[in-house]
């Protein structure tokens, strides 16, 4: 992770990014109480920021401290900052993306029950000019409606008929 900071110094009323300057890190493992980093060189990466490459364990919480040194006075001289426990949330995270795909999953559905930005293409009729194959594609746009661009879900149609006018049976099943 990159343990970052932001030095600057006041020019009049302007807050000025403050660059070459050579800023040290301590960084402190808060669920062990204890320091890991000791006033360690951070990189500067320009504008006023510079980083801290450190390896973190995603279970632990962090907070750190970064000084820029004599050439800042006041409270421009230090950065604080502290991250939370990034393993708690990860769980949370791919929870959620597991629900935002049922959600997807229930509005093809919709769209589809709906009628709404659909095609039926790629029919083939029997001789009483029943359909017996297709292939329907939902859209999210009606604009994109006939195209290869922004299709929802596709289904293939299979039907058996009966005379004309007339089915045994209709299928509509997700590809």
């Amino acid at each position: 992770m990159n343990f970052q900071a932001f030095f600057h110094e006041m020019v009049g009323n302007e807050m000025t990014p403050k660059t070459g300057l050579s800023p040290t890190i301590d960084i402190y493992d808060v669920n062990a109480a204890a320091k890991v980093v000791d006033a360690q060189a951070m990189t500067e990466v320009g504008g006023g920021f510079y980083k801290y490459e450190y390896a973190i364990s995603e279970d632990r919480e962090y907070g750190w401290v970064c000084d820029a040194g004599q050439d800042l006075i006041g409270a421009s001289r230090k950065a604080y900052a502290g991250a939370f426990a990034f393993g708690d949330y990860k769980a949370d995270l791919t929870g959620l993306s597991a629900d935002l795909a049922a959600v997807e999953t229930k509005t093809d559905r919709i769209l589809g029950l709906v009628h709404e930005n659909m095609m039926i293409d790629q029919c083939v009729f029997d001789a009483d000019d029943n359909l017996t194959s297709g292939r329907l594609r939902i859209y999210s746009a009606a604009a994109s409606v006939g195209t290869g661009s922004d299709v929802v879900a596709t289904y293939t149609i299979t039907a058996v008929g009966a005379g004309p006018g007339k089915f045994d049976s209709w299928r509509m099943v997700k590809d």
